[in-house]
C-alpha cells in the first residue's frame, strides 16, 4: 500500500494521470497533482478527497511548456513537500501543426520532453529525501518508430506531428537510461512505460479537425483511461520493482526498446543537449 507516501503527478486532472491519481489515492497515497487549469485542479481535489480524505492533497497550477512556469511550480514543491516518493511525469502533448512555447521551442518538444527533464532535475533532491524515491516517465510505444534529428530536433522547416511526437517519446526512453545511471547509488529508481493506446482526447486537442477525426477513430478501439494507467500505477507501487531502475515496460513487464535507447553515447548526448535548453 501507498499510506505516507507523496505522489507528484503531472497532467493529474485528465485522462491517464487522473485515473493513476484515483488509484494511488485509493492505495493511501497523498496525491500532488499538477495541471493547467485551476477549475479541473478542484475537481481534482474534490474526486480525492471523496475517495481518500486521510490524506491531504494538493494542486498546483503549471504549463509544462514554460520553463519559466516549471521553475515556479517546483520552487513550490521544494518548499511545500517534505520528499516526493514518486514523480510521475505524465503529462503531454500532440500539435498538428509546427508551434512554439513561450520561450520559443517547438511545443511537443518543450512538452513531452523538456518539461520531464527540467522538473525531474529540479526536485530531485526532494525525490531523494525519499527512502526509496521512483521516478516514472510516461513514453509510448511511438517511440519505436522514432529518431533524435541531433541537428534540428525542433523539426524547424521539416516539422511532421507524427515524427516529432515518436522522437519526444524516444527521448523519455534516453533520458529515463541516462537519469537512472546517474542515481545508481542514491536509492531512487527511473523507469519508463508505454500506456497502451488508449481513449483520451491527446490527439484532438491542439488538432486540425481531419488529424481529430483520425485520432478518435484510432482510440476509438483503444483502452479505457483506467487500463492505460495501469502500468503507471504498477511502477509507483508495486514492490516487485523495487530497486529496480532504467527499463521500458509495457503492460506491467519490460518490453523491447528502440535500438538507440540501448546507445549510453546516444542517451549522454540527448542529457548535453537537453541542458542547452535548460541554461538560464
Amino acid at each position: 500500500m501507498m499510506e505516507g507516501k507523496t505522489v507528484v503527478i503531472t497532467g493529474a486532472t485528465s485522462g491517464i494521470g487522473f485515473e493513476t491519481a484515483m488509484e494511488l489515492a485509493g492505495k493511501g497515497a497523498r496525491i500532488v497533482g499538477l495541471g493547467r487549469s485551476d477549475a479541473a485542479g478542484e475537481r481534482l481535489l474534490n474526486q480525492l478527497n471523496a475517495l481518500n480524505n486521510n490524506a491531504v492533497h494538493a494542486f498546483y497550477k503549471v504549463d509544462l511548456s514554460s520553463q519559466d512556469s516549471i521553475r515556479s511550480v517546483a520552487k513550490e514543491l521544494n518548499s511545500d513537500l517534505e520528499k516526493i516518493d514518486v514523480l510521475i511525469n505524465n503529462a503531454a502533448g500532440v500539435f498538428s501543426k509546427y508551434t512554439e512555447s513561450v520561450e520559443g521551442i517547438e511545443m511537443q518538444w518543450a512538452t513531452n520532453h523538456i518539461a520531464y527533464f527540467l522538473l525531474s532535475n529540479l526536485v530531485l533532491e526532494k525525490v531523494k529525501a525519499s527512502p526509496s524515491g521512483r521516478i516514472v516517465n510516461v513514453s509510448s510505444k511511438a517511440h519505436l518508430r522514432g529518431d533524435i534529428n541531433w541537428d534540428n530536433p525542433e523539426l524547424k522547416g521539416e516539422y511532421n506531428v507524427t515524427d516529432a511526437y515518436a522522437q519526444s517519446k524516444l527521448s523519455n526512453v534516453l533520458f529515463t537510461r541516462a537519469l537512472a545511471r546517474r542515481l545508481e547509488g542514491s536509492g531512487v529508481t527511473a523507469n519508463c512505460l508505454h500506456p497502451g493506446l488508449v481513449k483520451t482526447r491527446i490527439g484532438n486537442k491542439h488538432s486540425n479537425p481531419i488529424h481529430g477525426f483520425l485520432w478518435s477513430i484510432i482510440t476509438f478501439f483503444g483502452i479505457s483511461r483506467k487500463d492505460g494507467a495501469e502500468t503507471s500505477v504498477y511502477l509507483a507501487s508495486s514492490p516487485e520493482v523495487e530497486g529496480k531502475t532504467g527499463d521500458y515496460y509495457d503492460k506491467c513487464q519490460i518490453a523491447e526498446v528502440h535500438p538507440l535507447a540501448n546507445d549510453q553515447d546516444a542517451q549522454e548526448r540527448l542529457w548535453k543537449l537537453s541542458e542547452t535548453y535548460v541554461q538560464n
